[in-house]
């Protein structure tokens, strides 16, 4: 059993979706809160053997709603339950279902909820912030998004290698944190670490078999 990140539903509310700045702040933080749901990230790297999760941070805002600090988490703590989920890396693909595009629209569609993220066959898909204060419809595996994928899936027999699989549930776990993110956010959270390390390893043919090889 492998591990994968799952996808994020980002505790905050797709109507509120905190906006979010940069700014030297004191070392230590990932973030302030200076309202309800404004938030100001740290330029400065965590401390060695810390970091910054986003959905940590969204969890803390929306629990607080006010003012304060939200502490890089000590590597000690990390727990794989928070981001993973096992999966067997060698599992078929699985059939592409139809009419899992959007009704209205293409991806990136920035939404304010469930409702704005209606699927051709009358499903919904989930409406979920990213990283620079707006939300995003999350595509279903079976959109034309992973059109690429899916065509691999079928040129190697139903199933991916295994680095090539991680990569793909990455992409999907991820999708609206990757739609034109803050630069410090992008700079400084786990999340596009673990992004960062999964394209790395498709692109040197490797399988990503350790979720946390870039903590400071």
């Amino acid at each position: 059993m492998v591990w994968v990140i799952v996808v994020l539903v980002l505790a905050v509310g797709a109507d509120r979706c905190p906006s979010l700045t940069c700014s030297n702040i004191t070392m230590g933080l990932c973030a302030e809160a200076t309202s309800a749901y404004s938030l100001v990230v740290n330029t400065q790297a965590c401390p060695a053997y810390s970091y910054c999760s986003l959905k940590l941070l969204y969890r803390w805002a929306n629990a607080t709603l006010g003012t304060g600090g939200f502490a890089c988490e000590s590597a000690e703590t990390f727990n794989a339950g928070e981001f993973l989920m096992g999966f067997d890396p060698m599992s078929p693909c699985g059939l592409q279902e139809s009419g899992k595009d959007l009704a209205e629209g293409y991806a990136p569609k920035v939404c304010q909820s469930d409702a704005d993220c209606l699927l051709q066959d009358g499903t919904l898909s989930s409406c979920t912030c990213g990283a620079n204060g707006l939300a995003y419809c999350v595509p279903h595996l079976s959109s034309r998004v992973y059109a690429e994928e899916w065509t691999e899936c079928e040129r190697n027999g139903g199933v991916l290698e295994s680095n090539r699989r991680a990569w793909w549930m990455a992409k999907y776990s991820l999708y609206p944190l990757q739609q034109r993110p803050v630069v410090c956010v992008e700079q400084l959270f786990y999340e596009f670490k673990y992004l960062e390390a999964a394209e790395s390893a498709v692109s040197a043919g490797l399988w990503l078999s350790l979720p946390l090889l870039f903590l400071n």
